[in-house]
């Protein structure tokens, strides 16, 4: 008896063994609905430093629109606008570039000269630009004072890098405001 009950616990055990092997993998089941979110993970370390931007246009000066008064001079009328922030070496190393807006809100450079013979020129000297034209020319006027910055003729930092002084002198008003991000209307604050 002893010998039926061990073959049939052998017999047993084997169909067990049998039964438990591995088929083939099924497929996949329906996804499962989305869990909870779990906790928030402790902050990291600090990054490394990034490298230093470009200089921006934090020593670029510009004015407010200003109306200047001329005055008959005899051979030529006459507008001072002061500026205090050019100096000698803003003249001898950087761009003063000056504009006047006319009635119809057209923005020109100067120096300008119309068709008809007219003309707008201006002068530098420390703290002052002198106006002069063949007519009354009293409109507003606008400066934008880009100091130097020049190695070899081109400026070397900031949004100028790598233009040279005639190249800045001859931007059109919106190719200097748009590549200094020069507001429309106001005043830098530097003097």
């Amino acid at each position: 008896m002893k010998r039926i009950v061990y073959s049939l616990s052998g017999f047993c055990l084997l169909l067990i063994l049998i039964s438990g092997c591995k088929g083939d993998t099924g497929p996949a089941g329906p996804a499962g609905p989305t869990g909870a979110t779990g906790a928030t993970g402790a902050t990291g370390a600090t990054g490394a430093t990034g490298a230093t931007g470009a200089t921006g246009s934090a020593n670029v000066i510009y004015s407010n629109w200003t109306n200047v008064t001329f005055s008959n001079t005899g051979p030529f009328w006459e507008g001072i606008l002061n500026a205090p922030g050019i100096t000698q070496t803003v003249m001898d190393r950087g761009v003063v570039n000056v504009y006047l807006k006319n009635p119809d809100g057209l923005v020109f450079q100067l120096n300008y000269v119309t068709s008809g013979g007219n003309y707008i020129h201006y002068f530098l000297t420390p703290g002052v630009i002198t106006i002069r034209s063949n007519y009354n020319a009293t409109y507003p006027y606008r400066y934008i004072i880009i100091p130097g910055a020049v190695s070899g003729g081109r400026f070397t930092s900031g949004p100028a890098v790598g233009y040279s002084i005639d190249q800045i002198k001859g931007m059109t008003y919106e190719q200097i405001s748009n590549l200094f991000s020069i507001p429309s209307e106001g005043a830098s604050d530097k003097k």
